[in-house]
């Protein structure tokens, strides 16, 4: 591939987030994580409450490719 392309998952990529602060929440935790801590590095509510305002995100950036130039003769088929 050539150019400036560039793939994205933004829902992917906030996954990979979530577990990498799971993973260094429980690595510098002298005992195992509790259910409160991990739903509140989740940013989820325990059951019968309601989970906490999360702060507005930017759209997501969309690149995409310049179009294609015709030319005539060209291998364009």
């Amino acid at each position: 591939m050539t150019g400036d392309r560039e793939l994205r998952d933004e829902a992917l990529e906030g996954e990979i987030e979530l577990v990498s602060e799971l993973v260094l929440a429980a690595a510098v935790s002298e005992e195992p994580l509790r259910q409160e801590q991990i739903d509140e590095l989740l940013g989820v509510a325990p059951l019968g409450r309601k989970p906490a305002a999360a702060p507005p995100q930017a759209a997501p950036e969309i690149r995409c490719a310049p179009p294609a130039r015709f030319e005539p003769g060209g291998p364009n088929l």
